[in-house]
Order: structure tokens, then sequence, then C-alpha cells
């Protein structure tokens, strides 16, 4: 779902290999998409093929999903 949300990828790599390098920044305790909380804006934009765009987006996407958790 997280490839959907990002949408596309690079020349080098798709959008699925972006959301596995995205899901891997999460550490411990909290891996996988709970993590992505946790993860900075520097961090997503570390990665090749993410910018300030998606990497906001992803940020939101976790906020969200916080907020709904706790509703």
């Amino acid at each position: 779902m997280l490839a959907i949300i990002i949408r596309t990828g690079t020349r080098e790599k798709s959008a699925l290999q972006l959301a596995e390098q995205v899901l891997n920044l999460a550490r411990y305790p909290k891996e996988g998409l709970l993590g992505l909380y946790d993860v900075t804006l520097d961090e997503l934009q570390s990665i090749s093929g993410i910018g300030i765009v998606k990497a906001v987006k992803l940020k939101c996407l976790a906020e969200l999903s916080m907020r709904i958790s706790m509703a």
C-alpha cells in the first residue's frame, strides 16, 4: 500500500522498491509502518527518489494513522 502512496519510482527503482527502503528506515521498537512516525524528513529525503513532497506526504500519512489509532 505504501508503494501506491509513493506512486512513482525512478529510472533505477520502482515505487515498490522505494517503499521497501522507506520501511527499512523504521527502527526498533516501532518497525514497519508504525516506525514511519519516528522517521525524519531528512531521513526520508536521503532515499533517492523521495523528495520533499513525497517525504511530507509520508509524514502526513504517519500522523493520520496515529490519530486514527487514538480515535
